[in-house]
């Protein structure tokens, strides 16, 4: 279901000026005749009230109109007011009829500010009887006017009145600017774009040219522009226009309704990109701003934007929903006068709709829907955005009241109207769509229900790549699960009918997604940057770093050494949507591969596995805790995919959590067997090489460890297969360039996990270590002496093939050595044997804990769940503080990705766990293997389990030996396994050992 989203944020309290010489913002006359002049025309209204505490005594009546406007614009209610009654008789004294209107002027304002609607339109009609365009404030008074027009909802009258506006203001002036601004925020109310787009513009070229940049109408204007930049998909554009708007506020005097405004296009980017829990944070803080001034309509908007986020983000706290909808009501109930009829009443009787759907009280939520629908054609009538949603939420209530002609008629409407509002690329077009595929399933019109959803299928990965060009990496994960979830209900509906079209659009959509933030995230990293750049990146770089120390401290810690989690995240999403946007053309290089790519690229004896996981649609619902997996199956001679049903979550969650490792129980084993990989060998009869690429949990599983037959402990698909592990089947497809790589090695092993905190520093200062210091033993990562022995076997047989090796054990096993390669050429092979870790999140840990386990765990960052223990990481882990310029002993995943690994060719990782993570459907797993890629290297060797260090130094022996022999990684690893297997070792200790290229 839809929801409204833009945030009312039009500046109502744009900044007047109010005598006859500031019509042309560029004059200066009278500037100098008030030491606070300058203040007020530059839009420091809390200095203007500064100063007029110590310049009062003398001051002349143009500066009380300053003081008094002042007042006004900070929103200081009382001292208004209290102004008002204390210079009535100074008013009343007046007999300048300019004078006495520019006073009522500013009472009429201040009536509006406050909610007194009545008053204020009446002592606005007065004002415009008395000065009946003869009054050189006629411009000025008229443009309030249209402010007080559009703040009832009279839109079609606000419209009338700004554009008169323009006709009578003089060229270039203040009151020309703001009424460019207020005709835009009405002509968008009807969803004349295009005119909005031009009257902002002309408003913002005003402000320019006078130079006055840091004023809060200016501030004001750009935040509104960038909510029609959101309503037009142009996220970028919007994220630099509030990024300017934020700064000239934070910079200016605090006025609760900017930052508020602020606040309310910051929600809507996140709503947009589907971060809604931020989006969330962001209303609660528009909801704070507009208390402390009593905003009622303010409020009522922002409440009603909250229920509606809510509903999405959490939709079975219907009751706290449900709160939020009725603040909304209770606060617009304050400003509508009896019987006016409110867009802000239509969108909530919308609202209300929806929560007496959760109620089954159909017919009332339908009265609702339908009221709702009359208001705002009655407004402002059909052809716009509003009208469009509303229509769009009518059909999803008919949808789910199983009226499939009443749902695909409501939506077919919408759709023609947002056709010619936006373009096929905006996203209400393809929600639309994939409204209208789902309701021809429901009739049976399987041919329109696969062409709809094709095009929605195209449209949205258009939208992905559009997005993905210009955000940073977190909000590309952010957006991709709002895309993932359309695509979700696309597969649920091509695996029922296993039709070869639908078989071929399913792996060509598989292979345009899988891991497509990972290689965006590559791309950019690995991108050749100007000299005029490099500063920018090095900055960028830097805050990554002090960042994912920032993450291993307590908020105590943190507070301490001076560092803010949030202004760190938000400075390093700032820096990498600069960089983003300003590198050219560096996302134009992907290039879409089919299914008939994929087939022409295997061997007659080579087959494609595909993996597909995603969650159960009933129709209605996707449930993410029904996740189905099925099998795409592609080989040469096959002009479609297979598409075979493999299992589905609960059984694999009762094989995997219900018996011992299926390594080592045979029974277990064959139960897997049988549930995720014979219904595959059933069509692969006669191959025997494999491309896999997993998804979801089965990205945990070693294959080849999998025996057919309990009674047969030998029978393993390893005899019959060798599989190739892939992130995405697209990398069969993509040329690499053989790159020189250097004759390099760093072999890390044993390190020394006790010490205290004198003897972690001296290590780190590469002083000498003293003997017979205290060194505790802390637990709880124990020594592993078969690392030892790993790395000087391993440095032996480097060195009989010539390379250069460096090997840090025991105290020098430090967090440096691989923190070096942030800057340092790094070697060709780097290998590490130590502790690995990795915790699922853990919504009850508390991420204040002293101990850094129960941090990590409490952490929703899964890059901070994952990673290496190196010397002293025992110290550290057991809540040690470490001074920020040195390295603590624990390698997060989310700090690995900031190395740079360009230059090397294999990491192994001799650790238990390092292949573990949280598996994300169709991005991998977001752990060690992720980070270690994204910092460049380009194969790696991890373990999906906990390994015993001695067999896992004479695995690594066996490897080696091959590999040096034939610098082939994977036909390594895999004689690596059969020797293991040939020596009677379980697949316990050898098939967790995979190879990801």
């Amino acid at each position: 279901m839809k929801v409204t989203t833009i945030f009312n944020g039009n500046a109502r309290s744009l900044f007047l000026l109010c005598c006859t010489s500031i019509f042309q913002i560029a004059t200066t006359d009278g500037q100098e005749a008030s030491p606070f002049g300058h203040y007020f025309y530059q839009g420091s209204f809390c200095r203007v009230v500064e100063e007029w505490l110590q310049y009062a005594e003398n001051s002349t009546t143009r500066e009380r109109i300053w003081y008094l406007t002042a007042l006004l614009e900070m929103e200081d209610w009382h001292a208004t007011e209290e102004t008002f009654i204390k210079w009535g008789p100074y008013i009343d004294g007046q007999t300048d009829a300019e004078v006495i209107s520019q006073f009522r002027l500013l009472r009429a304002r201040y009536l509006q500010k406050i909610e007194e609607i009545d008053q204020s339109e009446a002592l606005f009609e007065m004002l415009l009887v008395e000065t009946a365009n003869t009054s050189n404030n006629y411009p000025e008074l008229l443009f309030h006017f249209a402010e007080f027009q559009y703040f009832i909802e009279s839109y079609d009258e606000a419209v009338k009145s700004y554009e008169k506006v323009l006709e009578i203001a003089p060229v270039n002036s203040a009151i020309r600017a703001l009424a460019h601004h207020g005709a835009g925020n009405a002509y968008k109310r009807f969803s004349r774009l295009v005119d909005a787009e031009a009257a902002y513009e002309s408003s913002k070229v005003i402000w320019e040219q006078a130079g006055l940049i840091n004023h809060p109408a200016y501030a004001d204007l750009l935040n509104d522009y960038c909510l029609l930049k959101v309503s037009t998909n142009r996220i970028p554009e919007a994220q630099e226009l509030l990024h300017i708007s934020e700064s000239v506020n934070q910079s200016n005097c605090q006025i609760p309704s900017k930052v508020g405004y602020n606040h309310g296009a910051n929600a809507n980017i996140y709503y947009a990109t589907g971060k809604y829990e931020e989006a969330m944070s962001e209303y609660r803080k528009v909801i704070q701003c507009f208390q402390s001034i009593d905003q009622n309509l303010d409020l009522a908007i922002a409440y009603n934007r909250l229920g509606g986020i809510h509903s999405l983000a959490f939709p079975d706290s219907v009751e706290l929903t449900r709160s939020y909808f009725d603040s909304s009501l209770v606060h617009l109930q304050q400003v509508l006068r009896p019987g006016q009829n409110s867009l802000h009443k239509a969108f909530l009787l919308d609202a209300f709709g929806r929560l007496l759907e959760y109620d089954w009280k159909y017919d009332a939520a339908d009265s609702c829907y339908q009221e709702g629908l009359a208001i705002i054609e009655n407004m402002i009538g059909k052809e716009n955005k509003h009208y469009s949603d509303a229509l769009n939420n009518l059909g999803t209530f008919y949808e789910l009241s199983e009226d499939a002609e009443k749902a695909l008629s409501f939506y077919s409407e919408s759709l023609a109207i947002v056709k010619r509002i936006y373009s096929k690329g905006h996203p209400d077009y393809l929600s639309t769509l994939y409204n209208m595929a789902r309701v021809y399933v429901q009739l049976d019109k399987v041919k329109s229900a696969s062409i709809h959803y094709k095009q929605a299928n195209k449209r949205q990965l258009e939208l992905l790549h559009n997005y993905y060009a210009s955000f940073d990496e977190q909000t590309r994960l952010d957006y991709r699960l709002l895309a993932t979830g359309n695509f979700d209900v696309f597969v649920n509906f091509a695996v029922t009918q296993n039709q070869p079209d639908l078989n071929k659009a399913l792996q060509d959509l598989s292979m345009a997604t899988k891991n497509l933030v990972f290689d965006y995230s590559t791309r950019f990293r690995n991108r050749q940057i100007s000299n005029e750049l490099s500063e920018a990146r090095r900055k960028y770089e830097s805050t990554r770093r002090q960042l994912s120390q920032a993450y291993n401290m307590t908020l105590g810690e943190q507070r301490n050494y001076g560092f803010s989690i949030d202004s760190l995240e938000k400075e390093q999403e700032v820096q990498e949507q600069a960089l983003v946007r300003a590198i050219p053309n560096w996302h134009s290089e992907r290039k879409e591969y089919l299914f008939a790519d994929l087939a022409a690229a295997l061997d007659p004896q080579e087959a494609a596995i595909d993996i597909l996981a995603f969650p159960h649609h009933d129709g209605l619902y996707l449930n993410p805790d029904s996740m189905l997996y099925y099998a795409l199956i592609t080989k040469k001679e096959l002009s479609a995919p297979r598409l075979i049903y493999l299992t589905n979550s609960s059984k694999l969650a009762e094989i995997l959590e219900n018996y011992e490792h299926y390594t080592k129980d045979l029974e277990a084993s064959e139960v897997l067997y049988h549930e995720i990989w014979e219904p595959i060998e059933k069509e692969i009869a006669g191959i025997r090489k494999i491309n896999l690429s997993a998804d979801g949990k089965l990205f945990q599983i070693a294959f080849e460890g999998i025996c057919k037959d309990a009674s047969d402990s030998g029978d393993l698909l390893f005899n019959d297969f060798e599989i190739r592990y892939h992130n995405n089947l697209r990398d069969l497809l993509q040329d690499e360039s053989e790159n020189q790589y250097p004759t390099s090695a760093v072999l890390l092993g044993d390190p020394t996990f006790d010490v205290d905190s004198t003897n972690f520093i001296r290590w780190q200062n590469s002083l000498p270590t003293l003997t017979g210091q205290t060194i505790q033993t802390l637990g709880p990562f124990d020594r592993l002496p078969g690392t030892s022995q790993e790395i000087r076997l391993l440095n032996d047989l480097l060195q009989e093939h010539h390379y250069q090796t460096k090997v840090f054990s025991g105290q020098r096993a430090l967090e440096n050595q691989i923190a070096s390669y942030y800057a340092d050429p790094s070697p060709a092979i780097l290998h590490i044997a130590t502790h690995g870790y990795f915790y699922q999140y853990d919504e009850w840990a508390s991420t204040e804990a002293r101990v850094l386990e129960e941090r990590f765990s409490a952490s929703k960052n899964a890059l901070l769940r994952s990673g290496l223990i190196l010397a002293g990481g025992n110290y550290t882990w057991n809540g040690g503080t470490v001074p920020p310029k040195f390295k603590d002993g624990v390698l997060t995943s989310r700090e690995v990705i900031d190395l740079n690994l360009k230059q090397t060719k294999l990491v192994v990782l001799s650790a238990c766990d390092t292949g573990r993570g949280k598996e994300t459907d169709g991005e991998g797993v977001f752990g060690l293997q992720r980070a270690f890629r994204l910092a460049g290297a380009r194969q790696l060797v991890m373990s999906l389990w906990k390994v015993i260090d001695r067999e896992a130094a004479e695995f690594m022996k066996y490897f080696y030996q091959s590999y040096l022999e034939t610098n082939q990684a994977d036909f390594a690893l895999r004689k690596a396994k059969k020797a293991m297997k040939e020596k009677g070792y379980s697949p316990y200790s050898w098939a967790g050992f995979v190879l990801y290229n």
